[in-house]
């Protein structure tokens, strides 16, 4: 379990990067974790996920709020 922590700590750093060492190694995180595929693991996975999800959420309301007032402040 710990070096499945280890890797998602890691896996935060390369998101969103697009160089091929960024990517072959989010590749090797996902190939460790298909292999050793527990519940732990998984629910570890599984907030990593939600938890991005919900940053990209919280993103896209603050651009929607920002745009709503732009769109007031230009009528």
């Amino acid at each position: 379990m710990e070096q499945a922590r280890k890797l998602i700590k890691e896996l935060k750093t390369l998101m969103g990067k697009t160089d091929a060492f960024s990517e072959r190694r989010r590749d090797e995180i996902a190939t460790w974790f298909k292999d050793n595929d527990t519940p732990e693991n998984n629910a570890l996975v599984d907030k990593f996920i939600n938890d991005g999800v919900a940053q990209i959420l919280k993103e896209l309301k603050d651009i929607r709020i920002n745009l709503d007032q732009e769109e007031i402040h230009t009528l």
